[in-house]
């Protein structure tokens, strides 16, 4: 909000001016692989896939002590549970069992 003789104004329309967290996760997990298959440096590997040292560092560190499976990178939905697939499929779970459990709730019983 930009202040305007005394009162506020709200921002009509937003245009993201960096790509800041855009690096998609594939680049990530190949910088990741380069630097502990290969035993390039972070700087290096950083410098090459155009991934900032300190984030590739911290994405490495967290990748060394985790099991192999799907990590997230970058930014992600604000206490996101499920996934989206998995929310797909809860939706049509409860919209099926909906139907048959309506007259319980419409009833009061």
């Amino acid at each position: 909000m930009t202040p305007t003789h005394g009162c506020y104004t709200r921002m009509r329309n937003y245009v993201r001016k960096t790509d800041r967290g855009k690096t998609p996760s594939e680049v990530i997990e190949r910088a990741i692989d380069v630097v502990l298959t290969e035993g390039r440096g972070i700087t290096e590997v950083g410098e090459m896939f155009q991934i900032p040292r300190r984030s590739l560092a911290r994405y490495v560190d967290k990748n060394k002590n985790v099991l192999p499976c799907k990590q997230k990178y970058g930014y992600s939905k604000i206490r996101q549970v499920f996934t989206d697939e998995e929310e797909a499929i809860l939706e049509k779970i409860f919209a099926s069992s909906s139907r048959y459990l309506f007259w319980i709730v419409t009833t009061g019983r």
